[in-house]
């Protein structure tokens, strides 16, 4: 693993890992203080707010990575994002405002939205920029700057939270604090970059080009927002607020195991970007191994949080009602699995321009998962909630990993352990959800660790690691 890889994986894991312990932190505390029903009402607010967010973000999350190693003049790429964010902004707040009845006839439970328009309006603004700007850290190898970005948003939502809903603002503390984090985010990365940020550097082609490129990106990305979050609003319709708080709770800290895998994503894919982008060669057996590697990572944690969660952990910080729902966590817990998998081959995929293709097998999918999950929410409520999540996050990476194998050389040993997982996770799961018994779950999970170990010569990396410490310790000497 290249020495540069490993510095950059370092501070995105330090800011990710942070960044979700204090959220984890938040809920488990805002969860004893709020009953599940508000939790409800902000998981249902916030589905609002993020997919507006997310048509107006218009794929520039990706586009500023892709076209940073086509023109690398900061100033051009940042005004060229600012105008193609600007006029996206204005037309999706504006729907935002116009279009409140007909959100309120869609999620009756989310009345919170029409009372504090102006607000939430604010929140969609300040959460496109802040997501989508501090991309460009990434994309220019600027982990220390990500780092900080990101720190100082995640402490001021935590701060301003407590602080609001504890002198009690109830859910609507949370909403304020967020968009306190993501202002302070983005006013944070304006002052920063304020060197490329004149006017005179804007470029109306770049900025033509980053839509073009986008757009079908955007529609994906809406697509996998809606697959991600649907089951909120199918349990809202089928349930109650507080199956819709439940579930919510748990997705959170399912979500937080997801986005580890986004640190990894930020310092890989710009490493083989950059290399694809000099004509370089990305060796097969590279990415298979790193395959093995981050599967063995994930389970590895996964088996021993399981573990000690059972003997006394989940009983000390969770209310009893969350306690006594916890085999739908490890349900969640699953999926992230998948995304690891997937995130290894992204850059791959990404970079061969092939955004039509993506779109194309992004919709196939969605289609098909958010026919299926609306019946399965139906039938089987918020345990069918869980099982849905996991079942997306899997049928994703299958379709990705097997629709670009050819186009984007994925290794055929990667696509066969890919297969091999979602039968071993899939016995997992029935296992949970037939018996109700952690510890056989617990021994799937633990057997399918240890084979990983086997297939993906894991011990390789233990020898290396273990060599390398050794020698620091000579060199100390």
């Amino acid at each position: 693993m290249p020495p540069l890889l490993v510095r950059n994986t370092g501070f995105y894991f330090l800011a990710g890992g942070i960044n979700q312990a204090i959220t984890l932190m938040l809920w488990v505390v805002l969860a004893w203080w709020l009953p599940p029903a508000e939790i409800g009402v902000f998981a249902l607010a916030i589905f609002v707010i993020d997919l507006l967010a997310s048509v107006s973000a218009m794929g520039l999350e990706h586009s500023i990575m892709r076209f940073y190693y086509d023109n690398q003049k900061s100033s051009l790429l940042i005004q060229s994002a600012f105008l193609l964010l600007f006029l996206c902004l204005i037309v999706t707040v504006s729907l935002f405002v116009v279009l409140q009845s007909l959100i309120l006839k869609l999620l009756p439970n989310a009345v919170i939205l029409s009372q504090y328009t102006w607000l939430f309006a604010l929140l969609i603004t300040t959460t496109t920029l802040s997501n989508v700007l501090v991309i460009y850290y990434n994309a220019a190898k600027k982990p220390f700057a990500y780092t900080i970005n990101i720190l100082i948003r995640t402490s001021v939502f935590f701060i301003a939270a407590l602080v609001l809903v504890g002198s009690g603002t109830s859910i609507l503390g949370v909403f304020v604090a967020s968009t306190l984090a993501m202002s302070s985010a983005t006013i944070l990365f304006l002052w920063k970059e304020r060197p490329f940020t004149k006017p005179s550097s804007l470029s109306f082609g770049i900025s033509y080009r980053m839509f073009l490129y986008g757009f079908p990106l955007m529609l994906y990305g809406i697509l996998n927002f809606l697959v991600t979050y649907i089951n909120r609003i199918f349990l809202d319709h089928n349930t109650d607020l507080a199956s819709v708080g439940i579930y919510n709770f748990f997705l959170m800290i399912a979500m937080q195991a997801n986005a580890v895998w986004s640190a990894f994503n930020r310092s890989w894919t710009p490493e083989v970007f950059s290399n694809l982008a000099d004509g370089k060669d990305i060796e097969s057996t590279q990415t298979a191994k790193m395959a093995f590697l981050i599967t063995f990572l994930y389970l590895f944690v996964f088996t021993v949080f399981v573990a000690i969660s059972e003997l006394f952990f989940l009983k000390l910080v969770f209310k009893p009602i969350y306690f006594d729902h916890r085999s739908l966590l490890y349900i969640l817990l699953v999926g992230p699995l998948f995304t690891g998998v997937y995130t290894v081959v992204h850059p791959h995929i990404y970079f061969s321009k092939q955004t039509i293709k993506i779109l194309l097998v992004s919709v196939i999918v969605s289609i098909l998962y958010l026919f299926s999950t609306f019946f399965i929410v139906k039938w089987w409520g918020i345990e069918g909630a869980a099982t849905s999540f996991t079942g997306m996050l899997t049928a994703f990476a299958l379709a990705y990993v097997v629709g670009f194998k050819a186009t984007s050389r994925i290794p055929s040993r990667v696509v066969a352990w890919c297969f091999l997982l979602v039968t071993l996770m899939a016995i997992a799961i029935a296992i949970l959800l037939v018996t109700s018994s952690t510890i056989v779950f617990w021994m799937v999970i633990l057997a399918t660790t240890i084979l990983t170990y086997w297939l993906g010569n894991i011990d390789e990396y233990r020898k290396i690691v273990h060599s390398a410490i050794k020698e620091k310790i000579r060199s100390l000497q």
